[in-house]
């Protein structure tokens, strides 16, 4: 797959430099706002940080900040070793749901040995090899693996960087081994944050948690006690992650939260070419009043309780997307485990997708059930369309179709579609659910698919690898203005917001627009030249960026700032006098703008001259010699994009006699 997490930087100009054994926390608190740390290279203990406005923190090549103490000072206890002074103490979600016989659930407190997290015990007398005791009132840790020739951590701090800040940027760092309280995460991120290119592994709840605007992109995050990532809020991008291995450490129930991601309450969550694999959960998880949500171009593999699921929520669409072998370890069975589960939502759009069920459990489901209302009406499984999707399977079980225990009929009579799915089985007998068990005869006639079902396989080979369409060189991709209109070809100041630029062949190119994903996108053609015009962009600066990821997970990118003006300038006359010893005029005038040009034509259209306002947008202008007292003046105004003004005729009499015009 593609290459996430940390790479190689260098400390951008301006960045305050620190380094192991600095007070980091000081040299963050006194910096102002909008200001850019780099970590160098080492292990940063004892870092919690609540960042200001618009500060940036990016990390060199090997800048770990882990969230534990080296535990050195052990002392023998009969068979066990124990050490003392162990203050700390984190907060316990009662709300939590855990697995059966899970000890101390929802204590935060960690213990590593040789970088692999111990298990609690909640008495002395059950710590055996593998397990740590936390005697709270006490202050002391009991462990039966001798420590001596082991590295023995245990975790101090909450989270890496948290609190209200906005616009602020973590880069390029290793986070390790913090205690959050379960659903939040290590760093603990709020509204526009971006957080990219980090590794982020072995903490106790969640590796990343972020709100309203915020970018996650880039960031391996794995081996987290209870899930990568979640969130809530509108607007939120989550693009190019590696999720691995979470969710299984903590004694989080997977059917309760735990997996790859879980996000609540968005609105225009675009999640788009991220890997999730092996967790323990669901890969990729909207839960609760998620609406115009944007799932493509991901890859889901071998997660336990399902693959991409979507409850109680709204409108979404499920795109282009690769799912392999998800809900192998749910046993509750009925429509429970799916590759793709849409669970009481409506208006989801599910196509392109490419399903592997073998191994697995099921395939494209829908549920219906007695969930009650949301923030956008009813939770209902009606108007979902679910076409041109490829769906395998070579072990003979699992279904696809839809399951209700409660108005079934308002679910089978509720504008849910399918069609033209491409099902490879063994046979269609019984694989199919809709109203019941059906034959696949049956439920195309029921469920009025369209599709068809065959035995001869496609070769699914490549679709973790990316087949041909991907290699090991992230693609190149270019952006540029169609038109730079106006008086300059290269200012970036435009009437005409129209982009191109190029990608790999018959590429989908996406778009950032001012910090936030939107769903439209463009194709490449064969030649790799692309096209695409932003819609309801406001006059004023803008940054868009296009985006293409690979058939591995590799992205390119550009980025391209403009200013887009199309308001015409208004040009007026404030003054106009006579020179009478040059029998010249002299006009002033003003459009507001700066560095707009001014054109001044004599009553038979005839250009006189020309003149360009200064920066409070005034000009001026003297003409010629005139020859008589009333004359007619035509002026234009012309701004750096190339809009021009509404005409002025000014009709000018002052009343002068000849000898005033040539004395």
């Amino acid at each position: 797959m593609g290459t996430y997490g940390p790479k190689p930087t260098s400390a951008p100009a301006g960045a305050i430099i620190l380094n192991p054994g600095d007070n980091i926390s000081a040299i963050v608190s006194a910096a102002p706002d909008g200001a850019t740390f780099y970590f160098e290279p080492g292990v940063y203990h004892g870092v919690s940080l609540a960042p200001k406005d618009g500060q940036t923190f990016i990390g060199a090549e090997g800048a770990i900040l882990n969230g534990s103490a080296v535990l050195t000072n052990w002392t023998q206890s009969g068979n066990l070793w124990v050490i003392g002074g162990q203050t700390q103490q984190g907060r316990v979600n009662s709300s939590a749901e855990f697995l059966p016989g899970t000890q101390r659930p929802g204590n935060p407190e960690t213990v590593f040995l040789d970088n692999t997290p111990l298990k609690p015990v909640d008495a002395l007398s059950k710590v055996v090899p593998g397990t740590f005791y936390f005697d709270y009132a006490a202050d002391q840790i009991y462990v039966a693996d001798n420590p001596a020739g082991h590295t023995v951590e245990a975790g101090k701090l909450t989270d890496a960087f948290h609190g209200s800040a906005t616009n602020v940027t973590v880069q390029n760092l290793v986070i390790e081994k913090y205690d959050p309280e379960i659903q939040y995460g290590a760093i603990r991120g709020d509204q526009s944050w971006t957080i990219r290119d980090n590794e982020v592994r072995l903490n106790y709840a969640v590796g990343i948690s972020a709100h309203d605007g915020s970018q996650i992109i880039g960031n391996y995050v794995h081996d987290n006690g209870q899930m990568g990532l979640g969130g809530y809020g509108n607007n939120i991008l989550v693009q190019g992650n590696e999720l691995a291995t979470n969710g299984f450490w903590s004694g989080i129930d997977p059917l309760w939260e735990a997996g790859g991601f879980k996000f609540a309450d968005t609105d225009n969550l675009v999640v788009r070419g991220n890997y999730s694999h092996d967790n323990n959960g669901s890969g990729m998880w909207t839960d609760t009043n998620n609406i115009h949500t944007l799932y493509e171009d991901n890859v889901v593999v071998h997660n336990t309780i399902g693959g991409i699921g979507h409850e109680i929520s709204y409108d979404a669409i499920i795109r282009n997307n690769t799912l392999i072998g998800n809900g192998y370890g749910d046993t509750r069975g009925w429509g429970w485990g799916a590759e793709i589960n849409i669970q009481n939502s409506q208006n989801v759009q599910v196509y392109g997708n490419r399903i592997d069920m073998t191994d697995g459990g099921n395939g494209i489901v829908l549920i219906q059930q007695n969930r009650g209302s949301g923030t956008h009406g009813t939770y209902t499984t009606t108007g979902n369309q679910i076409h041109d999707n490829i769906i395998v399977d070579h072990d003979g079980h699992g279904y696809i179709g839809g399951f209700a225990d409660y108005n079934q009929s308002g679910m089978l009579n509720g504008g849910n579609t399918w069609s033209n799915n491409q099902y490879f089985m063994p046979d269609g007998g019984g694989r199919f659910q809709w109203g019941g068990s059906k034959t696949f005869d049956q439920f195309k006639a029921a469920a009025h698919e369209t599709g068809s079902i065959s035995q001869s396989y496609p070769d699914t080979s490549g679709w973790l690898t990316g087949g041909t369409s991907g290699g090991t060189v992230a693609p190149v991709v270019t952006e540029a203005l169609v038109s730079d209109t106006g008086s300059s070809a290269t200012d970036k100041i435009t009437s005409n917001p129209a982009l191109t630029g190029t990608a790999d062949a018959n590429a989908v190119v996406h778009f950032t627009v001012d910090g936030t994903a939107i769903a439209a996108t463009a194709t490449a053609n064969a030649s790799g030249v692309w096209s695409f015009t932003p819609s309801g962009l406001s006059d004023g600066q803008h940054t868009i960026v296009a985006s293409e990821i690979n058939g591995v997970g590799l992205t390119g990118s550009a980025s391209l700032g403009f200013t887009l003006d199309t308001q015409a300038p208004v040009p007026t006359i404030t003054g106009e006098s006579l020179d009478g010893i040059n029998g010249k005029v002299n006009l002033t005038g003003t459009t507001g703008e700066a560095s707009d040009v001014i054109s001044i034509y004599d009553g038979n259209a005839t250009l006189l001259g020309t003149t360009t306002t200064g920066s409070g947008g005034a000009w001026t202008f003297t003409t010629g010699t005139v020859s008589n007292s009333a004359y007619i003046y035509i002026v234009t105004a012309t701004d750096s994009a190339g809009n021009t003004g509404a005409v002025v005729v000014l009709g000018i009499n002052l009343g002068l006699t000849a000898a005033d015009l040539h004395p």
